[in-house]
């Protein structure tokens, strides 16, 4: 969910992005066209400047069989909560299923435990999906140790534990992007992120 009001999200595309391209592959993030004023939203204007995307494609209409690709990453973030993407999530891990190239789910995240996974209604709808999605990709990765632990003991499949991506290049690629941007800022500052009111 790179395009979100989201920080987090955000830097986490952004590292896997990198992440891929230290490894020596060239990483391009999926954009979607949405419409309204999201040109204008922190995660456009990051994900414009940062991420090697796609060009613009409707959700309807995407299609990955017209980019030469040899591998599919879907992930990281809670890419597959049950009770956040919906329609998005689902169409995502479909198109995923109807490639011949090689899927890999990357450091992605349920959201919740095990027990909280297995008492929520959204998660119990989604299970036979997932069962069927799960078993087509070619390795599954987690950011949580509950993530695999739900993989491995609802899904019967193998997981393994990868730290977010965030963490996974060197934090000066991040001083990077923080002197890029300070220019726009006054002398004296202080930021609060607070992603959630509790």
């Amino acid at each position: 969910f790179w395009w979100g009001m989201n920080y987090g999200a955000n830097l986490t595309a952004y590292a896997l992005q990198e992440a891929i391209w230290e490894l020596g592959y060239i990483a391009k993030t999926i954009q979607l066209a949405f419409g309204g004023d999201w040109q204008k939203q922190f995660g456009a204007i990051f994900g414009k400047k940062y991420l090697y995307l796609t060009r613009p494609h409707d959700f309807e209409s995407l299609e990955l069989a017209q980019y030469d690709f040899g591998g599919l990453i879907f992930g990281s973030d809670q890419v597959i909560r049950p009770d956040f993407g919906g329609d998005l999530r689902n169409k995502m891990i479909s198109l995923c299923l109807g490639l011949d190239q090689r899927r890999l789910m990357i450091s992605a995240s349920y959201g919740q435990n095990l027990k909280d996974f297995l008492n929520n209604k959204s998660s119990a709808k989604l299970r036979t999906f997932y069962n069927t999605a799960f078993a087509s990709f070619d390795y599954i990765s987690h950011r949580e140790q509950s993530g695999v632990e739900i993989t491995k003991k609802v899904f019967a499949q193998d997981a393994e534990f990868i730290i977010d991506p965030v963490f996974l290049i060197d934090r000066v690629k991040y001083e990077q992007i923080a002197q890029n941007n300070l220019t726009a800022l006054p002398n004296d500052f202080i930021v609060a992120y607070i992603l959630d009111d509790n």
